[in-house]
């Protein structure tokens, strides 16, 4: 309970992402987002979603799945490499992204 009360007590906020900066020039067919809390229960680990559920947006659109690797880690799967020499944005809507403690974005 002292670790989830201390997590609890910041914003919710994304720890780290990949691909980084450094990462650019490798092919790749995932993104991943590490949140500072805790966002889904243990028991919902490796379920597939849509993206719809997460209210996290990926552009330009990329054909994949989201899904859970951790309760603070979700990654997409693109069913492809992601193409060379395109810039990609990932936004998460920060009035419905609410962690499983009760954290917010402020």
């Amino acid at each position: 309970l002292k670790q989830v009360a201390k997590e609890a007590a910041g914003p919710l906020s994304i720890e780290r992402y990949s691909p980084s900066e450094r990462e650019i020039n490798h092919v790749l067919s995932t993104v991943t987002m590490t949140f500072n809390q805790p966002m889904i229960a243990v028991s919902s680990l490796n379920e597939v979603m849509n993206v719809e559920d997460l209210d996290i947006s990926l552009t330009p659109k990329v054909e994949g799945r989201w899904r859970w690797t951790g309760t603070k880690t979700v990654q997409f799967e693109a069913k492809h490499r992601l193409p060379y020499s395109t810039e990609y944005t990932l936004k998460v809507n920060k009035e419905h992204c609410v962690s499983a403690i009760g954290g917010k974005y402020i």
